[in-house]
Parts: structure tokens; sequence; C-alpha cells
């Protein structure tokens, strides 16, 4: 219930939750007794050694207040529950409390989806990843295609995701939030994923090629993170990036048809394997704001 009720309060994820359950379980399956000094010391001490990194990037306010909220809910626990928490006492707790707090803020800065990130998106519904390659349509627009393949190995399944093309400062590590426009620019191209009212060679809905626009990250939390189901709707068109299930044959045999859809089934995201940059504390104006197209 604690752990609920910090993830109303902070927006921290099942990931967080889980983590915590995880070194609760953990520790209360030790073989030491509770009452022992040396044996929390040396327990916390690991979880500490494990996470000693998280304190570099945790902000004093933010810190203390989930800290004194747990400490105070661990009391209250204490005083009228039996079993784990019946003899707990003060130093206990605020090991506990903290390690907690530590727990839950590393897990949510850890899986955040940030700009300038290159990653693999993989279709939930049809288990393929976006690809695209040097492989034009042979009608519509006879832009470079795009594709879903179920190879997770292939380079040509990276994406990095960029900032909207009318407001294009560099937004390296600035976490994605739901509802923010952006670009997502193919890695061995160069070209941006792009859709538009051609028709789609198979499904006849709207084409999906590698060549400039912007899209909008749809999903249900404040931020985009590695377990977020999103959905990627095209601005223009206000189809969805969608896997209609058809493959082509000559000359990407096997590789699934990537179009832009109303439909439900078939677009919803998830991003797969990654290089994830970290969020950067400069403000926005450090960085330079001018760019050239390539």
């Amino acid at each position: 219930m604690v752990l609920l009720y910090f993830h109303k309060l902070f927006n921290i994820n099942t990931i967080c939750i889980n983590r915590s359950l995880e070194f609760i379980k953990i520790y209360t399956q030790t073989k030491c007794r509770i009452t022992t000094f040396g044996c929390v010391v040396a327990w916390s001490s690991q979880l500490f050694l494990s996470y000693s990194n998280i304190l570099a990037t945790l902000g004093g306010t933010k810190l203390l207040k989930v800290y004194f909220i747990l400490r105070r809910t661990l009391v209250y626990i204490s005083t009228r529950r039996s079993g784990l928490f019946k003899n707990m006492h003060n130093p206990l707790l605020l090991v506990v409390s903290l390690i907690l707090s530590l727990l839950c803020v590393s897990a949510k800065e850890n899986i955040l989806v940030t700009c300038g990130s290159l990653v693999k998106l993989v279709n939930t519904d049809y288990g393929v990843r976006l690809h695209s390659h040097d492989v034009s349509y042979g009608s519509g627009s006879k832009q470079q295609s795009v594709t879903g393949i179920k190879d997770i190995t292939d380079g040509g399944s990276y994406w990095q995701i960029k900032n909207e093309d009318k407001n294009d400062y560099f937004c390296r590590g600035e976490p994605v939030k739901c509802g923010k426009i952006i670009r997502l620019t193919h890695s061995a191209s160069g070209k941006n994923l792009h859709s538009h009212h051609f028709q789609s060679p198979l499904s006849h809905n709207y084409e999906v090629s590698a060549f400039g626009d912007n899209w909008m990250v749809i999903c249900s939390d404040n931020n985009w993170t590695r377990e977020t189901l999103i959905k990627l709707r095209h601005l223009s068109t206000s189809g969805y990036l969608y896997v209609s299930g058809s493959t082509y044959s000559h000359p990407i045999p096997g590789q699934f048809e990537i179009s832009s859809s109303n439909s439900a089934y078939g677009s919803s995201w998830k991003v797969a394997e990654g290089v994830f940059i970290q969020p950067s504390e400069q403000p926005k104006s450090f960085y330079n704001t001018t760019h050239e197209e390539l």
C-alpha cells in the first residue's frame, strides 16, 4: 500500500514497485534477525553499494520528501502490525525508508526514454521491429520504404528520437513526455519517418516512408518509458503508425507492410533494444540552437 501511494504521488511505475517488493522479500527471508544491528548494516550497505550512483542524480528536496513520508508511514505500521515491522526500531526505519526511496526514484530515472536516444521500436501486436533500408516503393511516393521485420539483430531498425522540426533545439537527454511531438530519424540513412496521402501498396492505408515528418507520442503516463505502450500519431494525416499484417514479396520477401491507419490493433509500440541518453542537467539555452538539414 505504501508503494502504491508513491506510485500515485510521484508517478512511479510498476518496475519501481516490483523492485522494492523484491528487496523486501529478500530481506524477510534472510537468516539474520531484524533486531540484529550488524545484519542490518551489512544488508543495507550491500544495497547502497549497488545503488551508489543514484545519489549523483537525486535532488535533495525530492529525496527528503520521499524519505520523511516513508519514515512516518513505517513508524505507523510498526506500532500497529505484527511480524516484520513489529519490533523495528528507529535506526532500522531510517535505513529501510532511505533504501526504498533510492530504489523508487532510481527505477523512475533509469527507464525514461529521452531525446537523442537510439532505439528499436517493436510492434506488440505482431512482434516486428520498425525497419528501413535502401529500397524505394515501386508505386506511390517512390520514397524509401519502411517495413517491419522479425530479425532483432538487423542494424537497419535503429531510429534516433529528435525534436519536432519547428523547434529543433538540441534536446539531448530530455525526457520525452506523453503528447510530445517528435521526429524519428533512421540511423542508417539519416531520413525521417514520414507519412502522406499516397496509398500503401498492400492495405491501401496511408503510405509510410522515410523522408521527413512529425509524430505525436500517445501514452497514458506523464513520460514515455521503456515499458510504456505507445502509439505514434502522424500530425498531417491523423493516422497511427500501423502494421497491417500483410507481407511483401520481391525484393523484400517476408517483411511486413508499415502504414498509417486508425485501426486499434497493430498500432501499439514499445521500445526494445537501444542506446539511451541519460537526462541532462544542462538548461536548453546551453546548447547551440542552429542546425543544418542533411
